[in-house]
């Protein structure tokens, strides 16, 4: 069984292909959907909780507005977006539908590449991201942009932040891969949001790269990271 924002409840709520969802105790949850789970195998059963999850986090991408990277993606014949987008995270799920790797898991997926030597550190108020781009650039990808993304600590819980313009007007600073740095707060609403994710994003949205896992707040340089309002 995994957990989920309330925020996406309106939109999730009830029966999908293969799984529902309810509340339970105050808690939004998500559970597959069998005839009878005893006539079936216990790694059946795992893999539908897996499934299911996995269906309750690609919605979570979509409120994100990560999803659509996905259905333009190259990937086999025959596939759709949510298809690949299974293919490269069931991995990272165990067999009771949380989150078991959170290394393993892809936000996004696309053609971009990721530059070189990422690395995050603190300035002040601000995180501050830096690369190198070892690779010679091609076409116009120097204007590609460095995004950075949240995900809720707990394993059971699938929301994603995106990092952008904040309620006082301020923005990131930086962020295009030619520059090779992007400085960014985070807001102190997100304070439940420790695994931090990156990834290239093309100058008109329309392409993206695969995500990469910096970590959770423990694992940075300075021991954590602060939430500023």
């Amino acid at each position: 069984m995994g957990l989920m924002n309330d925020s996406i409840w309106s939109v999730c709520r009830g029966k999908r292909e293969g799984f529902v969802v309810y509340r339970r105790l105050g808690q939004t949850c998500v559970r597959s959907l069998t005839n009878s789970r005893a006539s079936i195998g216990a790694r059946q059963v795992e893999q539908q909780e897996r499934i299911a999850s996995l269906a309750v986090f690609f919605w979570a991408l979509g409120s994100a507005g990560l999803k659509e990277c996905w259905q333009r993606a190259e990937k086999p014949r025959q596939w759709n977006g949510y298809n690949l987008f299974v293919h490269r995270n069931i991995g990272a799920f165990t067999g009771e539908g949380t989150i078991g790797d959170f290394g393993k898991v892809e936000l996004t997926a696309g053609r971009l590449s990721l530059p070189d030597n990422i690395r995050l550190r603190q300035e002040g108020k601000r995180w501050v991201m830096e690369w190198e781009n070892l690779t010679e650039l091609s076409g116009d990808r120097g204007n590609d942009r460095m995004q950075v993304a949240l995900m809720e600590g707990r394993e059971d819980r699938f929301t994603v932040k995106v990092c952008g313009e904040w309620r006082d007007g301020s923005r990131p600073e930086g962020g295009k891969r030619e520059e090779g740095r992007l400085a960014f707060r985070l807001p102190a609403a997100w304070r439940g949001y420790g695994r931090l994710y990156c990834f290239m994003r093309s100058e008109n949205g329309g392409e993206f790269s695969p995500s990469r896992y910096m970590g959770q707040r423990e694992d940075f340089p300075v021991g954590a990271i602060k939430f500023y309002n």
